[in-house]
């Protein structure tokens, strides 16, 4: 602590400087003559010395402007407006609010030629002009995004800005799908788009704009404007067959986004894999903010197989999936908004594997093959409804959501192990969430409060309902209230947090054997308080952010007890060069864990493997670094990161599994087990004018290390990863495009008595041609290889084939996937002094014919 504390002050003195004063500059255009507000006005505050640019900013639908500058003279400095077709305007800078009337201008034009920037940056905005980066094969903004350098999508959807995740999605500045945006990505056309504007140093409270409190990365999307206040979307219908069943897929997508209410419906069903169903999850981090240690329960059961490839989840779907979605946002003021949001989906997926496990022993190696055959139904409605206030001087929001999920698991396993095995799982979930936040002067005042109830009912049945029944009940009140008090000084904040909390947690689980049965029936309740001073300091360069939170806990129930827990944290963000920044953040001490492993009677999760835990409030003493650096050059088009984390954590606990003859025991006790996880990776993207493209390079690397007693002896366990590969994307002529990706990906698992190693070598190639305007032929190929630890390797070869031809607002498409009717893809993971090797069944070859209509 007190090296934390000495850095801390070290850091204060070196970058201690002078505060400038912050100014808001607000005002509306207007025509002179009709007194109509314009559009789309360059508003720029210029330097009267240099003509420097200070700050930009366009007008809104209702021709209003605003923006921030720091700096203290406003002397020094014009207001410059400009539009194409009015006389440009130059005021003198003042607090005021403007009222600009703009006179129309009549000239002539002359015959220019002009290469317009693909990215431009304004400060902490940088805008990609969609028509530049979408090609012919392109239809969502999904696609499109794909294709711009320094964005990347990760396959289950999520979106980063060179390194950074995405933590708002606004269409027209207004958060629609509340952090859900595949729903967006995934079905509003691109031709729809003018621009994707991504912003940095990101606050979307007003009150709290200009402060540098909890700012975020979002991207924002700028509509056409022949796309506003209309309805769109598009209805796709195709019908086809496989080898043993018929085949259909259907989506309808319609939208309409205006200035006072926007709305987007979803009706999508399919049998051909394509995995709709995730569109409903989050992707934010707007749910860590209140995530509290004991306010997240979740189920013990194994309640689906693993599936773990370098295959696209397409691929070893066999389903039936329906969902309906349905996001709508009415203003009822300047200020004022509700919003709702209903998900519903059904989906069943079967599954047909090959898994032969591997347990390293001491002295032997035991193996045990089965043969899996299991369906997962899986039903979920997620409904919420949020009202929000969001001015210059306040901010309120009060959101109530329900979720429920209902899961059935059935497999038959055959092989080494016999059985037929059904778990049930639900779970329902209620809460409310509370966020207040007003501004005076230089203080800022914050109430955030969450108020949740889960209940999660499960049930096993392990060779029919008379033999090996596990039930479990679990139920969690986790109440918290959160007051923030920070106060600017010049380039300082000084504030608090204070939390006061309270849960209620119940778990009853009962296991019968033909001759045996496990009970438990217990409760952990606790209250408490944390206290967490934190120090923020900020100019136009450099941000740091120092924490300091004390929890005291008093528990009640099972066992008694009081707790203090103390974690200081300290972030820095420095932007130490133009288009360099550096990213540190650090944290030591210990936390509470929550409520995971608090039974102690066994419980069984699946046919095999039972697990038995302990009460212990200790919690974890945690040590962790990690930093970033990354480089953007928006005009070259030229994007980098480099990010590496290390932590260490002390769980107070320890783990002895016991491996019988295939069967596994898990026992967590008091001890002192140390886990320490090693993740590095990096990435470079450059778009390439001479290509029409852009190229891009990553990789990564992770290492888990950890102690582990099986069967009495007691190893260190090394497994993790390394990967690499190379992105090329483009577009070199009218009548061609080709993306391609080669990626190689190394598995390993090591202890003081073993190694085992695996490779994969994947590549996938997608070529576009067209032949006439209208007409698109896209021939996909990948290719997986793979060395596993016997010596063994394996070649897989999967060829897609589609034809579109395009007339007006009409797709016609015809499909053929898996040509050559590969059915299986083998791929090894690692895991607790074992490994995994599954043979999946993929899907074969499907034929399909439809129709797309955009509208």
């Amino acid at each position: 602590m007190k090296k934390l504390v000495l850095f801390s002050v070290f850091v204060f003195c070196c970058t201690l400087s002078i505060f400038a004063q912050s100014h808001s500059i607000m005002g509306t255009v207007v025509d002179s003559s009709t007194l109509e507000p314009i559009t789309g006005v360059n508003v720029i505050v210029r330097h009267c010395t240099d003509n420097g640019i200070i700050a930009y900013t366009t007008t809104a639908d209702n021709g209003t402007f605003s923006l921030q500058i720091n700096h203290d003279n406003l002397a020094d400095y014009t207001l410059q407006v400009t539009c194409l077709g009015y006389e440009q305007q130059t005021l003198n800078l003042t607090d005021n609010n403007y009222l600009i009337k703009l006179k129309e201008k009549s000239f002539e034009l002359q015959e220019v030629s002009i290469k317009a920037d693909k990215i431009i940056q304004n400060k902490d905005t940088t805008s990609y002009f969609v028509t530049n980066f979408a090609t012919t094969k392109d239809r969502t903004i999904g696609d499109v995004l794909t294709n711009m350098p320094g964005i990347n999508i990760a396959e289950n959807g999520k979106i980063s800005y060179n390194g950074s995740p995405i933590n708002k999605f606004y269409v027209e500045g207004i958060d629609l799908f509340d952090g859900k945006y595949n729903l967006a990505t995934n079905n509003i056309s691109y031709e729809n788009i003018a621009r994707v504007e991504v912003i940095e140093n990101h606050q979307a409270i007003k009150a709290l704009q200009g402060t540098g409190v909890d700012t975020e990365t979002a991207i924002n999307l700028k509509l056409k404007d022949s796309a506003k206040s209309v309805w769109n979307g598009n209805f796709l219908g195709k019908g086809g067959f496989t080898h043993d069943e018929g085949l259909w897929e259907t989506e309808l997508f319609a939208a309409r986004f205006s200035s006072k209410s926007q709305s987007a419906t979803t009706l999508k069903s399919n049998n051909t894999g394509k995995n709709i169903a995730d569109e409903g999850n989050s992707l934010t981090i707007d749910d860590l903010l209140y995530m509290y240690p004991g306010s997240e329960i979740s189920g013990s059961l194994t309640s689906a197989p693993s599936i773990s490839t370098n295959l696209s989840n397409d691929r070893t779907r066999f389903n039936r999936t329906h969902m309906f979605s349905n996001s709508s946002m009415w203003k009822l003021s300047e200020s004022g908004q509700i919003k709702s949001q209903i998900i519903y989906t059904d989906d069943k997926n079967t599954y047909d594997q090959s898994i032969e496990s591997a347990y390293y022993l001491m002295d032997s190696l035991l193996v045990k093959g089965t043969q899996e055959t299991s369906s997962v139904k899986d039903k979920g409605l997620q409904a919420s409804v949020v009202a929000t206030i969001d001015k210059d001087s306040y901010f309120l929001s009060d959101e109530l959501s329900f979720k429920s999920k209902w899961r059935t698991f059935t497999s038959e396993i055959n092989g080494d192990f016999n059985y037929h095995s059904i778990a049930d799982i639900t779970t329902y979930n209620v809460e409310n969430r509370l966020k207040y936040v007003k501004k005076t002067g230089n203080n800022i005042f914050q109430i955030m409060s969450l108020n949740k109830y889960e209940f999660i009912p499960e049930d096993l049945y392990v060779g029919g309902e008379s033999v090996k029944q596990q039930k479990i009940d679990k139920g969690n009140f986790f109440s918290n209230t959160n007051f923030r008090f920070l106060h600017n000084i010049k380039r300082w904040s000084l504030g608090t947090n204070m939390d006061l909390f309270g849960n209620i947690y119940n778990f009853n689980s009962l296991y019968n054997d033909a001759s045996i049965n496990y009970q438990n029936d217990l409760n952990v309740n606790y209250i408490g308080a944390r206290l967490n001073p934190e120090i923020i300091y900020q100019n136009e360069h450099l941000k740091l952010n120092l924490k300091f939170p004390l929890s005291v806990y008093h528990f009640s129930g099972e066992q008694s007890a009081t707790k203090i827990y103390v974690k200081p944290d300290i972030y820095l963000k420095w932007k130490f060069l133009p288009r360099w920044t550096l990213f540190v953040n650090a944290t030591i001490g210990n936390s509470y864990t929550g409520n995971g492993l608090y039974y102690t009677a066994p419980v069984m999760t699946d046919y095999r493997a039972m697990y038995a835990g302990f009460l212990n409030y200790d919690g974890k003493i945690e040590k962790r670094i990690g930093g970033r650096i990354s480089y953007a050059n928006p005009s070259d088009m030229l994007f980098a990161n480099l990010s590496a984390t290390y932590s260490d954590e002390n769980t107070k606990r320890s783990i002895s599994k016991q491996v019988d003859n295939g069967y596994v025991y898990y026992l967590y006790e008091p001890g002192n087990d140390k886990y320490k996880l090693l993740f590095a990776d990096g990435s470079i993207s450059k778009g390439i004018e001479l290509i029409n493209g852009s190229i891009e390079l990553s990789s990564s690397f992770q290492n888990h290390n950890m102690p582990l007693e099986q069967n009495g002896y007691i190893s260190t366990i090394d497994f993790g990863s390394i990967n690499s590969g190379i992105t090329l994307k483009s577009n070199p002529c009218d009548w061609f495009n080709i993306d391609y990706k080669i990626g190689h990906k190394y598995n390993y698992m090591k202890s003081e008595a073993l190694k085992s190693v695996t490779q994969h070598l994947t590549q996938k190639c997608l070529l576009v041609f067209y032949p006439i305007e209208d007409i698109s032929i896209k021939l996909n190929g990948e290719h997986y290889l793979s060395f596993f630890d016997s010596g063994q390797k394996k070649n897989t070869f999967l060829v897609d084939l589609e034809f579109v031809y395009r007339y007006k607002q009409f797709d016609f498409l015809a499909s053929v996937t898996n040509l050559f009717n590969q059915n299986v893809y083998s791929y090894t993971i690692y895991g607790d002094l074992s490994s995994t090797t599954t043979q999946y069944n993929i899907r074969g070859r499907n034929v399909t014919i439809g129709v797309n209509w955009y509208f």
